[in-house]
Parts: C-alpha cells; structure tokens; sequence
C-alpha cells in the first residue's frame, strides 16, 4: 500500500492585505487516504491505480489542489462537470508532490483524480 495525503483548499485576495503579500487560505476539504492494489486502475497512468474525490467549486474563484506523500510520486487530474480533463499536475507541489491551481470557470462538482507514477505507486 501507497500512502497519501490529498488536501484541497482555495485561496482568494483579502481586501484587507498590502500589495505584494501572498492572498489568505481557507481550507475547504482535507483528505487523509491510501492508494491500494485495490483501487480501480487509472485510465491514463497504465500500472496505477486512483481515487476520485468530487469536490463543489464557485465560479470565478482560484482553488489550490494538493497531493502530498513520503511514499509514492503524486499525481493529479482535475476533471470539470462534463468529464473534460482542465488541469495535471506531477510535481509543482515539490519533491513528489502534485499541485493544481485553477480558477473555476463555473459554478459546479468537480472531480479530483489522485493517482501516482507507476514506477513508485506501491514502494515497499
């Protein structure tokens, strides 16, 4: 088994903040999970295996999608309400882990797709 850490949060501009500094995060979902032989195999990462999280997203607001793990090499797809594939993402998170930054183009359930290399996706 593989290990994962996927949290999902958005970060919007504070009115309040000075120019230059970094917008204010709010967390909007954290997901503590596992990759395992077990899961349905990924249609894009031959070898792997994925969990799918749906997620509710505004139109017009930027959410940051991150996956972390010690143990494999992270790997996100975010998936719009039709199925279309809008943002991957392998290692912007740094080291293994994957990040997505989108801005919602509208106001609807999103699917995360959280897969891993195939070469690291069941370590010892």
């Amino acid at each position: 088994m593989a290990a994962l850490s996927a949290s999902v949060g958005f970060a919007q501009d504070d009115p309040k903040s000075e120019p230059g500094q970094k917008p204010a995060k709010k967390s909007y979902l954290d997901v503590k999970d596992k990759l395992t032989e077990d899961d349905p195999a990924d249609e894009q990462k031959v070898g792997s295996v994925h969990k799918i999280h749906e997620v509710d997203f505004e139109a017009g607001k930027t959410y940051r999608i991150d996956m972390t793990s010690t143990k494999l090499d992270s790997f996100l797809r975010l998936l719009d309400p039709d199925g279309k594939q809008v943002a991957d993402d392998d290692d912007s998170g740094g080291r293994n882990d994957a990040r997505i930054i989108y801005k919602a183009k509208r106001t609807a359930t999103y699917k995360i797709v959280a897969t891993a290399d195939k070469n690291r996706a069941f370590p010892d």
